[in-house]
C-alpha cells in the first residue's frame, strides 16, 4: 500500500518540493519563511492527527515554535483544513522528516535547527510497515493529496 500512496501522490509531492526549492535556507529571511510555512501546515493538519501521532507531532511543532521564537518570528495561525484521514496526514507529516534530512544541510550558520533535526520515535520504515497493513482507498489517497497541499506556502496555493 505504501507504493500505491506514493505513486498516487507523486504530483502533489513534487509540487510541494518545487514550492520549497526557492527558499534560501542559508539566509534568515528565507529560513524564517520556510519555518513559518511549515508551522502553518502543522496547524492546518493538527485536527487530523491520529492519537498515536499526537505526542510526536506536538514535539515537532514545539521544536518549530522554539526556532521561530529564537528568530523573533511569529506566525499567524491559519484556518485548519477539513478533517482528513489521520493515516494520510501521518504519511505526509512523517515523510516530511525525510526531506528535512536533506534540507537541513542548507541551513545557514548560526540559525536554529531544532525543527529540522527533530527526530520522530517511529521510524519511516516502521511507519510504512504499518501503512502496508491497512487497505488504502481513494479517500485516503485524496486526503494525502490534501495534506500535501496544506504544506504549500500561501503564495503557491
Amino acid at each position: 500500500m505504501h507504493d500505491r500512496i506514493r505513486q498516487a501522490t507523486r504530483a502533489a509531492h513534487e509540487r510541494v518540493d518545487a514550492a520549497y526549492a526557492g527558499f534560501d535556507l542559508a539566509t534568515r529571511p528565507g529560513y524564517v519563511d520556510f519555518l513559518q510555512a511549515h508551522r502553518k501546515a502543522l496547524w492546518r493538519l493538527e485536527p487530523s492527527w491520529r492519537p498515536v501521532d499526537r505526542a510526536e507531532f506536538e514535539g515537532l511543532a514545539a521544536s518549530l515554535d522554539a526556532d521561530l521564537e529564537e528568530l523573533s518570528a511569529g506566525t499567524v495561525r491559519p484556518t485548519a483544513v477539513a478533517c482528513l484521514d489521520g493515516l494520510a496526514v501521518a504519511y505526509v507529516t512523517r515523510g516530511s522528516r525525510l526531506g528535512a534530512t536533506i534540507l537541513r544541510r542548507r541551513i545557514g550558520r548560526g540559525l536554529p535547527g531544532r525543527y529540522m533535526h527533530h527526530p520522530l520515535t517511529l521510524t519511516w520504515s516502521e511507519f510504512t510497515r504499518q501503512l502496508d497493513q491497512v487497505p488504502l482507498d481513494d479517500a485516503v489517497i485524496a486526503d494525502a493529496r490534501a495534506a500535501f497541499a496544506a504544506f504549500l506556502p500561501t503564495d503557491h496555493r
